[in-house]
């Protein structure tokens, strides 16, 4: 999950997912990745947008169970993006061009969840919860118990909702 306390913009997690899907099984190779900055930007006429949206991408952490190196249980806490380089042009040839950091792409590589992405429904989504629900299902496709099963507090940190809000 993304660190305590972190809940990212809708922007961000369509934009990420858009970054996932379209680096799709090649995610988890060293090695940087290009996407149209016309797949990103969705419905939107402008790319204006972009650059805050990859800033707030480089800014997020995640934290996941590891083992340190004495083989003690330890949390591993990374950045999802290396890198970002950002083409200035506005037409429709420029491109954003990335790489995923060693531990997100140890994360991608033992994941079949890129696969299950779709570029329309993400776009569709005008709710950062509902984007997560909708990653979390997809994480879900395909196993042989789909069923996800946790606290209301659970969910509410896995969604990205801050303790003591209203959702």
């Amino acid at each position: 999950g993304f660190g305590a306390g972190i809940s990212p913009s809708l922007a961000a997690r369509k934009t990420l997912a858009l970054l996932i899907a379209k680096a799709a099984g090649e995610a988890w190779k060293p090695g940087s990745h290009v996407i149209a900055k016309r797949d990103l930007r969705g419905s939107h006429e402008s790319n204006d947008r972009i650059q805050d949206t990859l800033d707030e991408l480089m800014d997020i952490k995640f934290r996941m169970p590891s083992t340190s190196a004495q083989g003690r249980s330890a949390t591993l806490t990374a950045a999802l993006l290396a890198w970002t380089l950002n083409e200035h042009a506005d037409d429709g040839l420029a491109t954003v061009e990335w790489e995923f950091t060693a531990p997100a792409r140890a994360v991608l590589q033992g994941s079949d969840y890129y696969a299950r992405l779709n570029r329309a429904a993400l776009l569709a989504f005008r709710s950062k919860y509902a984007i997560t629900l909708y990653e979390m299902g997809c994480l879900l496709a395909g196993r042989r118990d789909p069923r996800w099963a946790g606290t209301i507090e659970e969910l509410r940190e896995r969604v990205g909702v801050a303790p003591k809000t209203m959702l």
